[in-house]
């Protein structure tokens, strides 16, 4: 005699069969089940469905990964090609463990190192190929992992921070320089142009905005680090023309800017003390391309960004000794956290994650993903969980 609870386990099965074409509900094909199930053949199906929803179980806790706040490094792959991008997040092995897409086109800088600040990366997606008119800027929180979008009324943003309630941009139209501070709102507050300079980097210091512009003609070199306070009002700029030019590749760190100088023969890091405006300047033997900063020590690539290097020069800051090893890989990207030293290198559809150790820079983890080069997608940015 079937049991009231038997013919419910039954009625799941026998639902779970139909949903997946395995079966057709009627009156007929139910009593033929109601007899096997009494001569012991449904047990063979109990079987084939504690299987299958194994297998199911299995494939969807894999395709549903949770995002993890705890992640180590991520990165980028991206397009101008379409509105399609992915934020790649790893654990301390370099194994991925969650990937979100998002609906924009080239998110990410990948000529200056990612802007984190209070747990937020600032993230700008410049728009389609020959269009660049995406016009917004995003904030990724590690705790969330919720990417937040802003509307900005520029055209071809290049560079942004987020600070409190306002945008500050930089972007370029028609050859015209623009440095833009916006409210969250899309509503532009104030406007700074320029014909002549090209700005290539904005950060913020407590309650001062940093600009770099430069100038390359054959009449003269110039360079200079703008400093405006949050109203977009000059206070002053300082000349850093002996630094060469087009200066990139920032990062404040105990209250030092530290920026890289690869124009021309002028290989160096140049330091600027914002608390007393002191430069100075750290030559090279190799031309920089990435810089990071953990604690008392500044790691430099070499190479430039068309053509990257497989050097790694470890600088110790309070002595200026360096040494330079060599690493088994060329090296797009690089940055630097508590546990190690990640670089990154793409090519042909293929990204190459490692990890090194702070003080050797010996090699302690690698990992690779593919990506389709033939969009053609491409790797934009590494960034670390700070």
């Amino acid at each position: 005699m079937i049991t009231l609870q038997q013919k419910f386990d039954m009625f799941i099965i026998l639902r779970y069969l139909n949903i997946h074409k395995k079966f057709t509900f009627s009156p007929q094909n139910i009593q033929i089940y109601l007899h096997n199930y009494e001569c012991g053949e449904m047990i063979y199906m109990k079987k084939y469905f504690v299987f299958l929803m194994t297998i199911i179980m299995l494939c969807g806790c894999t395709h549903n990964k949770q995002y993890d706040k705890d992640f180590q490094v991520g990165f980028i792959i991206t397009t101008e090609k379409k509105k399609d991008s992915d934020i790649v997040y790893l654990d301390n092995d370099l194994n991925e463990i969650y990937r979100q897409n998002e609906k924009l086109p080239t998110l990410g800088d990948s000529m200056n190192i990612p802007m984190i600040k209070d747990g937020k990366m600032t993230l700008v997606p410049n728009g389609l190929y020959l269009d660049n008119n995406e016009q917004k800027v995003t904030s990724l929180d590690f705790k969330t992992g919720k990417l937040e979008t802003y509307d900005v009324p520029k055209f071809n943003i290049l560079n942004a921070i987020i600070k409190n309630d306002y945008i500050y941009t930089l972007n370029n139209s028609n050859g015209i320089e623009y440095l833009t501070l916006s409210d969250k709102k899309g509503h532009i507050i104030k406007e700074i142009t320029d014909k002549d300079y090209i700005m290539t980097e904005i950060l913020d210091y407590n309650d001062k905005i940093l600009v770099f512009k430069s100038i390359n003609n054959e009449e003269h070199i110039k360079s200079y680090i703008c400093v405006y306070d949050l109203n977009l009002h000059l206070i002053k700029e300082i000349n850093i023309s002996d630094y060469g030019y087009s200066q990139s590749k920032a990062i404040i760190h105990n209250h030092k800017l530290y920026f890289v100088n690869s124009s021309d023969n002028n290989h160096s890091i140049g330091i600027l003390d914002l608390d007393n405006e002191q430069l100075e300047k750290i030559e090279l033997d190799m031309i920089p391309n990435e810089i990071a900063i953990f604690k008392n020590k500044l790691y430099v690539s070499s190479g430039i960004h068309s053509q990257p290097g497989n050097k790694i020069c470890i600088i110790q800051l309070d002595d200026i000794k360096m040494k330079i090893v060599e690493v088994n890989t060329f090296i797009d990207k690089m940055i630097s956290n508590q546990d190690g030293i990640y670089t990154m290198y793409s090519e042909d559809g293929k990204i190459d994650i490692r990890k090194y150790d702070l003080d050797s820079c010996k090699e302690l983890n690698k990992a690779t993903f593919q990506y389709d080069s033939n969009t053609p997608y491409y790797a934009s940015m590494l960034f670390s969980n700070q």
